[in-house]
């Protein structure tokens, strides 16, 4: 937090005046209680803050309906940085807390800077960019799967959608997406290129999902024993590591197609949620330990020195955390695994990690 307010919010003490603060953020393993809303509202003076930040598992509906008021009595206007982690515990509350969400996002000013993360309704989806698209210049946006649109249609990222971007953020100079790997098909390197057509962008980050629905596949081809051993049919593991798997030569294909045009100049990609492939039997330690080593992360930032525009530096994320890995994996895995790892790769051994290469995008 960045500022002064004067007495502790959580002690209801005689105040004289309240503080100021220009950032004011909440974390940590509970939902925001309107309780504690009110308590910092009570302290200190929202009209300062410009930056708010609601990173908590969630925030309660009543805390949500407390901020709405506060902004409709204009207690935000000087906010133009939001982040948000959508969540409601209570299924009977979803309607109530998405109609809570959209009255919020509708009555703060124009914000600059826009992070949401979570459960996503139609009616957040359609007021973000009613509200905020002309003045936005930063957005995050990773929806959690459930989320959906007016006529309950998944809220996947697609090509449409990414195109559907140009034109209600033009200002918009940096973005992040979770965009669904599809084992490198047309699909998704449509996407990429799609992507590439937001000529304004100076930053891109891409958080790959590789993450499958929960599911038991009781007949999938494979004996029961394989399933109850490996938690989950060898198609649905073989997909994952197939999406999993993102290595230089990958990451340079998909850094071509959305720099297709010279921007953005950054450019980075994770994959994540492959520890969401779960199943009511958990999840197998080898299976996480080889989907962690291949997803790697990537960076490509453009070097800015005078007469070096056209060229490029490459790094890898987590490079140290997959050594550790690759130790863990020295002493081989699973017999379970290898007819899977080798329908993949067919002349790699399970524990040849060196021959486990990423499928090339789709080229049409």
């Amino acid at each position: 937090m960045a500022g002064v307010f004067h007495g502790d919010p959580a002690i209801k003490a005689a105040q004289t005046r309240k503080g100021a603060l220009e950032v004011l953020a909440f974390s940590g393993n509970k939902a925001v209680s309107s309780l504690t809303m009110m308590d910092w509202h009570n302290c200190v003076d929202f009209d300062t803050l410009r930056s708010l930040h609601l990173c908590s598992l969630g925030t309660h509906l009543s805390a949500l309906r407390a901020l709405a008021a506060i902004s409709n009595s204009e207690g935000f206007k000087s906010l133009r940085c939001l982040t948000m982690w959508l969540y409601v515990a209570e299924s009977h509350e979803q309607g109530q807390y998405d109609a809570a969400v959209a009255e919020f996002l509708a009555s703060l000013p124009r914000l600059t800077q826009l992070g949401l993360d979570g459960v996503f309704a139609a009616e957040t989806f359609g007021v973000v960019p009613r509200c905020h698209g002309r003045s936005l210049r930063r957005l995050r946006r990773n929806q959690a799967r459930g989320s959906q649109l007016e006529d309950g249609e998944p809220l996947v990222l697609t090509r449409s959608r990414v195109e559907a971007l140009f034109q209600v953020y033009p200002g918009l100079e940096d973005l992040e997406l979770l965009v669904p790997r599809s084992q490198r098909n047309e699909d998704e390197a449509r996407i990429y290129s799609a992507i590439g057509e937001l000529h304004q962008l100076d930053r891109v980050s891409l958080r790959l999902d590789c993450s499958k629905p929960y599911i038991d596949g009781d007949d999938d081809g494979d004996d029961e024993e394989t399933i109850w051993r490996l938690g989950y049919p060898s198609k649905y593991i073989r997909e994952t590591f197939i999406n999993a798997a993102v290595d230089s030569h990958l990451a340079e294909d998909i850094f071509s197609r959305i720099s297709a045009h010279g921007r953005p100049r950054a450019i980075k990609l994770r994959p994540v949620f492959v520890d969401e492939f779960r199943t009511s039997r958990g999840l197998d330690g080898e299976f996480e330990l080889i989907a962690d080593y291949l997803e790697s992360g990537w960076v490509r930032v453009r070097d800015e020195r005078s007469g070096h525009d056209k060229e490029f530096r490459l790094s890898e994320l987590g490079a140290a955390e997959r050594q550790d890995t690759e130790e863990a994996l020295k002493g081989g895995v699973d017999p379970s695994y290898e007819p899977i790892i080798r329908s993949i790769w067919p002349d790699a051994k399970a524990n040849t990690k060196a021959e486990w290469k990423s499928f090339p995008l789709w080229k049409g």
